[in-house]
């Protein structure tokens, strides 16, 4: 049994399959063909690079860690919702909910901070 990858010009592999050694495998358009003796466990953990097997280790982009710095935030934004409503100067107390309106101002303004992101700590309840 042989294994084969096909992947793109940039390196990607798009998909991976066995074949027995007496078939040829087809070719695909806009595609190369890479004939392995065993099969690639994890393809997307794979480049090719000049003609070889690479490892690879996706670095996300500015772009993509501002989005998601931004989703971890509007998470914790929506789990303290409950700190910033009518109630919650009475039910809270002036000092916990002005520690909890300082926490969440704190979060509002994560995406101004430079590399490395320091996350505010919730105040104990």
């Amino acid at each position: 049994m042989k294994h084969a990858i096909y992947y793109r010009p940039d390196g990607r592999i798009q998909s991976a399959t066995s074949f027995q050694e007496s078939v040829t495998p087809p070719e695909r358009e806009g595609l190369t063909l890479m004939v392995l003796d065993a099969p690639l466990a994890n393809p997307a953990a794979w480049r090719v690079v000049d003609g070889e097997l690479e490892a690879y280790v996706h670095v996300p982009s500015e772009d993509e860690l501002l989005r998601q710095i931004r989703r971890q935030r509007n998470h914790l934004l929506a789990a303290t919702d409950w700190t910033d409503t009518a109630s919650a100067p009475t039910r809270l107390g002036a000092t916990l909910y002005g520690e909890w309106q300082a926490y969440r101002q704190a979060l509002r303004d994560i995406t101004l901070q430079e590399d490395p992101i320091t996350w505010p700590t919730p105040p104990e309840i």
